[in-house]
C-alpha cells in the first residue's frame, strides 16, 4: 500500500464496510504488516461500538444544533451500511462523517450524562478483544522463492479458520492456500490469482479447511502446479 493510501477516508471506507472484495483482501495484507493502520482501524472500530451506546434520548434531547447534526450524521453513516453509496463516498467521506459524529455524540454525552464529578467516580476501563482460544500466530519464508507468509489459524468445531498475508509472490501466479494436517494430509483452503498490486504489496486471503484445530502442522502456499513456496510451520 502506497503512503498516499494511509489516509483516514481509505481507513473509513474499511470500517464502514464499503470497499470492494478485492480491496479488502489487499487493504487486510497490508494490515498484517503496518502496525500504525492497524491501530487506526481499532480505533474507528471503538468509535463505532461508543456509538452504539448512545442512548435513544440523545436523539432527540440536548442542543438543537448538535441533536440535528448528530441525527444527520448517524443517518449517512447508516446509508453507507446498509446501501453500497457510489465509491466518490465510500473513499472521500466516509471517515469525515465518522470523526464527526463521534465528536457530536460525546458533545452531547456531556450535556445529558449525570455529574460523577463527586466522590466514588471509578476511572472507565476496555478489556482488550482476545481471539478466541487456541489461536495460532505462525510464520515462514523460503529463501529460494523469495515469498513469506504470515498465517492466523481460528480453531473451530472440527475444522479452522485461516488468514494469510503472503509477500514475495509475482503477479499472475495461480496460487492455493493448503492447510497441512500432522498426518501429512493436505487440504486446500482457498485459491487466487496474484494481482499486479499483490506483488507489490502482497494478498491477505481467508479461508477455511477440514481439519481437526489439534492436528494442524503447517500452512503453505501452493502453485496449481504443485511447487510449494512457502510454508508456516505450527
Amino acid at each position: 500500500m502506497t503512503a498516499v493510501e494511509h489516509d483516514q477516508a481509505q481507513l473509513g471506507a474499511y470500517v464502514l464496510g464499503v470497499l470492494e472484495a478485492d480491496e479488502v483482501a489487499e487493504f487486510e495484507a497490508h494490515l498484517a504488516w503496518c502496525a500504525a493502520c492497524r491501530h487506526e482501524v481499532a480505533e474507528l472500530d471503538e468509535l463505532r461500538d461508543e456509538l452504539d451506546q448512545v442512548p435513544p434520548e440523545a436523539f432527540l434531547d440536548g442542543p438543537p444544533e448538535g441533536g440535528v447534526l448528530l441525527q444527520r450524521t448517524l443517518r449517512v453513516v447508516r446509508a453507507a451500511e446498509s446501501q453500497r453509496l457510489p465509491r466518490s463516498f465510500a473513499v472521500g467521506g466516509a471517515a469525515a462523517v465518522i470523526v464527526v459524529t463521534l465528536g457530536v455524540a460525546i458533545f452531547l454525552g456531556r450535556q445529558t450524562a449525570p455529574d460523577t464529578s463527586a466522590q466514588g467516580r471509578q476511572p472507565a476501563t476496555t478489556a482488550p478483544s482476545m481471539p478466541p482460544s487456541g489461536t495460532r500466530n505462525i510464520e515462514g519464508s523460503d529463501a529460494e522463492t523469495g515469498a513469506r507468509l504470515a498465517a492466523t489459524v481460528t480453531p473451530a468445531a472440527g475444522w479452522v479458520r485461516v488468514h494469510v498475508a503472503v509477500q514475495g509472490v509475482r503477479g499472475g501466479e495461480r496460487c492455493k492456500l493448503v492447510v497441512v494436517s500432522k498426518q501429512g494430509q493436505q487440504v486446500e483452503a482457498g485459491s487466487w490469482v496474484v494481482s499486479a498490486k499483490g506483488e507489490r504489496e502482497g494478498s491477505g486471503i481467508d479461508g477455511a479447511a477440514l481439519v481437526p484445530p489439534k492436528d494442524v502442522a503447517a500452512v503453505e502456499v501452493v502453485t496449481m502446479d504443485g511447487r510449494t513456496l512457502v510454508s508456516a510451520q505450527v
